[in-house]
């Protein structure tokens, strides 16, 4: 039976406020012990800095952990070796306290950080608030062990799902690389410089039996309604409508979907029909023309003005492969230089969009490209699941595990080994 008691942080771990040391004896000489200001200088694994103090005044030692004590307090990390610390770090020293469950039992008090946090320019906590903060704690360090345990085996599942996921999506973006200039041949192959021929054209090399065309010519494109408070009486029709912040990166997020009166007249020139791509005609740069394909998930929709709707001519442009084409770097590149930008944010006008250069293999060709792109998609979409639910199931096991409250000895490892590898 696991017996639990509760602590204060100070009476199972050494504390050790940061200090700045004076400025001249910082150095980027690798003279001195490395210097962490804050969790700035975090990296993935393990800190990153190229600063270091010859004359260090807190010095956290190898194997501490090293823990945000300002905006944002409770990031944390591990020293890897010795740091001199500043202002904005603590080191938190394991004494009679397992280590690894010490990292996951700091985790689960972000309500305590966020409630003791004040500052008129950033938050931060000091050193008797980090003292005096209370964890429950088995009385036996084989107890805490196996909690560390646990939560290190989902840890390593979640490490390996986003390895994974890294890996899906640089495949992703090298095969649309390769489909999207090269495209595939009949028999099912990337076209090459050495085994296929190739033309010049204003996107580049491309295969000889492609053409370059400008968006308007195999598409219709078309502004939504412009909001008026004006639009009221008995021949005004209120349907939903998407605005630009409905028209994600290649997404669509309809959380919440507004709606808008539209005279009976103008009703049907607004209305989205499946298979129209979305592009909004203004936001981030690096995000700008990337198109979204409406698949109806709102039976009856118009769009805003922002909001572009393009219907491709289908035996001519599949709309899935101009959303595709317009993701890529091409089309990417189009958009940023031409563009109107502002400080992080651009617009296109309709006339840019209609003069969008967009490269038609036959339609065949087009879909034969969606069907590979869509399968790598599809890949992406599980792993993304699998990582959601992992983490998910992080969650509760930290949620259960240290609460205080519960056997550790009765925790079946085998049900998890089998439920993380599900």
């Amino acid at each position: 039976m696991t017996v639990w008691t509760e602590v204060e942080l100070s009476q199972v771990c050494e504390l050790i406020m940061g200090q700045s040391p004076k400025s001249m004896y910082y150095n980027q000489e690798q003279n001195g012990i490395a210097f962490l200001q804050g969790c700035a200088e975090f990296g993935d694994t393990y800190p990153k800095t190229d600063t270091y103090c010859s004359q260090p005044n807190k010095i956290a030692p190898k194997d501490a952990l090293l823990f945000s004590v300002r905006a944002p307090v409770g990031k944390m990390n591990t020293a890897d070796q010795e740091y001199c610390i500043g202002r904005g770090l603590a080191a938190i020293v394991a004494k009679d306290i397992d280590q690894d469950y010490l990292y996951y039992a700091l985790q689960t008090q972000n309500h305590y950080f966020s409630g003791l946090a004040q500052g008129s320019t950033f938050t931060a906590i000091n050193s008797a608030q980090l003292a005096k903060l209370k964890l429950n704690v088995p009385e036996k360090r084989e107890d805490q062990q196996m909690i560390a345990k646990i939560i290190v085996m989902a840890d390593s599942a979640i490490a390996e799902q986003q390895r994974l996921l890294a890996k899906q999506q640089r495949i992703k973006t090298g095969l649309m690389q390769d489909l999207l200039t090269k495209g595939i041949d009949e028999q099912g192959n990337i076209r090459s410089e050495a085994t296929h021929e190739l033309k010049d054209s204003p996107l580049g090399r491309i295969p000889v039996e492609w053409d370059v065309v400008p968006l308007k010519q195999v598409a219709d494109i078309s502004s939504g309604i412009t909001l008026n408070a004006r639009n009221i009486g008995d021949n005004f029709i209120e349907i939903p409508y998407l605005r630009v912040a409905n028209v994600q990166d290649g997404y669509l997020d309809l959380a919440e979907i507004k709606t808008i009166k539209v005279k009976e007249g103008q009703y049907d020139q607004y209305l989205l029909q499946h298979g129209d791509v979305l592009m909004n005609e203004g936001g981030d740069y690096d995000k700008l023309g990337r198109g979204c394909v409406w698949r109806s998930e709102i039976p009856v929709c118009a769009h805003q003005n922002h909001v572009f709707k393009v219907r491709t001519y289908r035996e001519e442009l599949d709309p899935d492969f101009l959303a595709y084409f317009s993701a890529s770097k091409k089309g990417k590149d189009y958009f940023l230089l031409n563009s109107k930008q502002s400080t992080n944010l651009a617009s296109i006008n309709s006339t840019q969009l209609k003069a969008f250069p967009v490269i038609k293999p036959n339609i065949a060709e087009q879909k034969t490209i969606i069907g590979k792109l869509l399968n790598v998609e599809h890949q992406l979409e599980a792993t993304s699941n699998k990582l959601k639910k992992l983490s998910k199931i992080k969650k509760g096991l930290m949620q259960d595990l240290l609460s205080g409250q519960n056997d550790i000895s009765q925790f079946d490892l085998d049900k998890l080994t089998e439920t993380l590898t599900a």
